[in-house]
């Protein structure tokens, strides 16, 4: 993984600089010039950030979507429960009707769980690979001193409780 990030980053640079003569550099050659490592760090964290951006807004979409269906359905079985305990005598269509809507809402809680857990391990790749590019420009620690406290506050932040 690393090394496909250094291609990359390799690739953008030489796109970036446009000059003929650094599009046949080894990478034994990138490495060995300060400015273009730096300058290659700069462009895979930039590359990599947009990524981890698009990790966080998906998990930030889910959650968002997840509320709003969960607190029509909550609303829905409280509103019931109250119409269930005021009829002495009856009230099985709208116990039918609870039963329906905890059904909805333990498979909306099920496909939450499934794209968590996708979007939760997307958020931990990305932030490694802004670990890569960190390593890249001389902070070879940052996954365990940042990244891993963001990978989880994530998990504490979205996690259905």
């Amino acid at each position: 993984m690393k090394t496909y990030h250094i291609l990359i980053c390799t690739y953008l640079l030489m796109v970036a600089c446009n000059s003929p003569q650094k599009t046949d550099m080894s990478m034994n050659q990138v490495e060995g010039d300060k400015s273009n490592k730096t300058i290659m760090g700069d462009t895979c964290l930039n590359i990599a950030y947009v990524k981890l951006a698009k990790a966080k807004l998906n998990l930030n979409k889910l959650d968002s979507i997840y509320s709003e269906k969960t607190i029509v359905l909550e609303d829905n079985i409280d509103s019931l429960n109250q119409i269930v305990q005021n009829v002495v005598c009856g009230g099985t269509i709208e116990r039918l009707r609870i039963r329906t809507y905890k059904n909805e809402l333990r498979k909306i809680n099920e496909a939450y769980d499934e794209k968590f857990t996708e979007f939760i391990s997307d958020l931990d790749k990305e932030l490694n690979s802004v670990a890569d590019c960190k390593v890249l420009l001389g902070k070879k620690n940052w996954y365990k001193e940042v990244g891993y406290v963001h990978y989880q506050d994530a998990i504490k932040k979205y996690r259905i409780k």
